[in-house]
Formats: C-alpha cells, sequence, structure tokens
C-alpha cells in the first residue's frame, strides 16, 4: 500500500505543481508548493483529528467529487497563508475576500483532482464547493463533518506552500467510502503495473 500511495503522492504534486504557477499569475506573488506528504486515516480518526485541530486552520473548503469515484474534498488554510495571500488580518475578511479565497480554491483543488483523474485515465471534477469558517459558520461546519462521516477513507495531502519566500501548510483530504477507496488503488495498479 505504501507503493500505491507513492503513486498518488506522485500524481498529486504535479497537480499541485500546476495549481502554483496558476496561482502566481492570478494573484501575480511567487508561489511555490513542495511535493506532499501522503498518508491515509481512517475517517472516524480524521475526525477525531479535526475536532482537536491545528488552532492556526481558520478556514476550509469542502467540495464533492464526482466521476468514476466519487467522494469529498476539504482543503484546510492556515490563518498565516490567507492573511500574507490576501495582505490582511482575516478578522477583517469580507465577502469579496472569501470570493477571491473560493476562486484560488477552485484552481487548487481543479488541479489535483484533474491531475488524479488525468493520469489514471478516469473522469473526475469538484464541484458545489462550500466555505467554512469555523468561527462564523460553525452550524455549515457541523453538517459538512456529518457528511464527511458516511465516508471510510481519507487520503491527506500535506503541502508546503511558499508564498513570497514564506512557508506555509496546507492540507487537502481526500475522503472516500471503501468501495472506491479500493477502485482507486486497483486502477493505480493496473495504470502503473504494481
Amino acid at each position: 500500500m505504501d507503493m500505491d500511495l507513492d503513486i498518488i503522492k506522485e500524481i498529486g504534486n504535479i497537480g499541485v505543481g500546476s495549481a502554483s504557477t496558476a496561482l502566481s499569475n492570478i494573484t501575480d506573488k511567487s508561489i511555490n508548493i513542495s511535493i506532499p506528504s501522503v498518508y491515509k486515516k481512517s475517517v472516524n480518526d480524521f475526525l477525531k483529528t479535526v475536532s482537536y485541530s491545528d488552532k492556526n486552520i481558520c478556514l476550509m473548503i469542502y467540495s464533492n467529487v464526482v466521476g468514476e469515484i466519487s467522494g469529498g474534498l476539504l482543503t484546510m488554510y492556515t490563518k498565516n497563508f490567507l492573511e500574507e495571500l490576501l495582505g490582511k488580518d482575516v478578522r477583517n475578511f469580507n465577502k469579496i475576500d472569501r470570493y477571491r479565497i473560493m476562486k484560488y480554491n477552485e484552481i487548487l483543488t481543479y488541479s489535483y483532482i484533474h491531475s488524479i483523474g488525468k493520469f489514471l485515465n478516469i473522469d473526475l471534477v469538484t464541484m458545489e464547493s462550500q466555505i467554512i469558517d469555523k468561527r462564523i459558520n460553525s452550524i455549515l461546519l457541523n453538517l459538512i463533518l456529518s457528511d464527511i462521516s458516511r465516508y471510510d477513507e481519507v487520503i491527506i495531502n500535506e503541502t508546503k506552500i511558499f508564498l513570497e519566500k514564506k512557508e506555509n501548510t496546507c492540507y487537502i483530504a481526500l475522503f472516500l467510502t471503501k468501495n472506491d477507496y479500493e477502485k482507486l488503488f486497483k486502477i493505480v495498479r493496473e495504470r502503473y503495473g504494481v
């Protein structure tokens, strides 16, 4: 299974690499993304971690993943990264700032999911994204965490994002049912002959 995760890591790395170029272009800032650390958890273990989560994670965006494999995608952003990206304190974010973050996230998640689909020769897209500010939208957060609980496995990409050479961390968590998780890795093994 380690080799399977290594392949997903490489595929995800290509996706976030192309996302960093696109984000650099639209923000006019220097953005580089490291090769991600990839690990798997059960959704129950993940939810326990989130309930006692790092206080630095101040905003999350949840999207549905649809295609030959379906699931959920949760992107988690730190306070420092968002403040550096938009140049203002998160307490002063307005609707326009939240809209900009959603658009930046669409580029990141599209590149990530599209690259997985392209390399595995399957159709995958994200849709119906919802922004979650834990401080403001606790009801929405609880609804989404409840939705996430219907999945069995989560593949977590922990990526270092260098914004104007300052290091930040971003987490991309892909949630799958047991059947879709097994289907994903069956395709990986068939595609790469492992």
